[in-house]
């Protein structure tokens, strides 16, 4: 594992989704422990779980909302991509994945998260709000 990588992308993910975390959402620490080739890092919130998958090995990044029987969950229960449950909801059309062409694997991923941090903040209405219902 990149060390200096998962450094920067952590630390990238705090700058980005801190908003999150200022709103009563709860950074999942143990989820930065992932296979060798990947690193989870989630928020938990009321009514919602984001969670972040940085692939390692292909430089991507995903984000998934995740929810399980009692509510909120991390790693187990039902999960769907969030530009695919924005897509289905609220007719968000700005694509259904991020992706970047970058050259530097490091640029690759931070312009991923950028752009997941772009679509949460349009979107932040619906995360700072706690009676919101996520249908999944």
């Amino acid at each position: 594992m990149n060390e200096k990588l998962v450094q920067i992308i952590v630390g990238e993910t705090k700058r980005l989704f801190g908003f999150l975390e200022n709103a009563g959402y709860v950074r999942i620490e143990d989820l930065e422990c992932g296979a060798p080739l990947s690193l989870y890092v989630g928020y938990r919130g009321a009514s919602v779980f984001l969670r972040f998958h940085f692939d390692l090995r292909d430089k991507t990044v995903d984000c998934d909302i995740v929810m399980n029987s009692e509510g909120v969950g991390a790693n187990d229960g039902k999960q769907v991509p969030l530009t695919s449950y924005l897509i289905k909801h609220h007719g968000y059309r700005g694509g259904s994945g991020c992706h970047s062409t970058g050259h530097a694997d490091e640029d690759r991923m931070l312009a991923q998260l950028q752009q997941y941090a772009e679509i949460v903040s349009r979107y932040e209405d619906l995360f700072i709000d706690k009676s919101y219902v996520w249908k999944l």
